[in-house]
């Protein structure tokens, strides 16, 4: 049995089957942990990840970015190679529970876009790190 995620769209957290996700739409997730300078994700995330895919698989029409973002107290350099590793992370992880790849694009963000701009408390700094599922296109079949 797959436990059913929740996740936060238009700032309301709901969960996966609940709603219906349209082009442009935008899914934050903070439940996405990787360890520390890796992009190894910690087995809870894999729980959340099983339960998009499962959203995923019976979505087939949408095309998403798996866009991960990162707070502003590394090297953008430095930063933006954890991004992008992690974000190919998320996708990988994806395909192997039966996504098509060519429904899913990697993007690592960096710091570029913080939700909190100039944060100070570690509270702060992880709402800046997060995991964006952005639907790109919506195919139709």
């Amino acid at each position: 049995m797959i436990a059913m995620g929740c996740f936060s769209v238009h700032a309301q957290s709901m969960p996966y089957e609940s709603i219906l996700l349209d082009s442009g739409d935008v899914a934050v997730h903070w439940d996405i942990v990787f360890g520390y300078c890796s992009d190894e994700m910690q087995p809870t995330s894999r729980l959340e990840l099983d339960s998009l895919a499962q959203y995923l698989l019976g979505r087939r029409d949408l095309v998403v970015e798996v866009g991960v973002h990162s707070d502003e107290r590394m090297s953008d350099s430095y930063s933006i190679c954890w991004t992008c590793r992690r974000a190919r992370a998320i996708v990988d992880y994806l395909i192997s529970k039966g996504i098509s790849s060519d429904r899913l694009l990697a993007r690592g963000y960096n710091d570029q876009f913080p939700l909190i701009k100039g944060a100070k408390t570690e509270e702060e700094h992880q709402k800046n790190r997060r995991t964006e599922f952005k639907v790109i296109r919506i195919q139709r079949t």
